[in-house]
């Protein structure tokens, strides 16, 4: 049963009334910048979709852990891909993206691990 509505929420997300929102860092202590999905600036991104569910994605770093855009690895990676979270990982990601901490980094990174 969780399959066939996995399977039905990716098609909700691929109609294109769908709603597909950006976000990238920015000065410390400001909240991230709204950019286009498709840039290679985008961080994290908001689906809504025309029946209002919300799905949230963070980008995957260039060796498969979650994106640190001031990390030691960072590097720009040609295959950009975002991997589904929850709504608290993807609000902790926002705050780290915000702030810098580092502490709401390694929480997101168990919550992605923890599912």
């Amino acid at each position: 049963m969780l399959i066939a509505n996995e399977e039905q929420a990716d098609q909700e997300i691929k109609k294109p009334e769908s709603k597909i929102l950006g976000f990238t860092y920015n000065a410390e202590g400001q909240k991230p910048t709204q950019v286009d999905p498709q840039s290679r600036m985008c961080c994290a991104q908001l689906v809504i979709t025309p029946k209002k569910r919300k799905f949230f994605y963070i980008r995957r770093g260039y060796y498969g852990s979650i994106y640190n855009p001031w990390g030691l690895f960072y590097k720009e990676d040609k295959n950009i891909q975002y991997i589904k979270v929850s709504e608290q990982c993807f609000e902790l990601y926002i705050k780290f993206l915000t702030t810098r901490n580092q502490s709401y980094f390694l929480q997101v990174e168990r919550e992605v691990i923890n599912g």
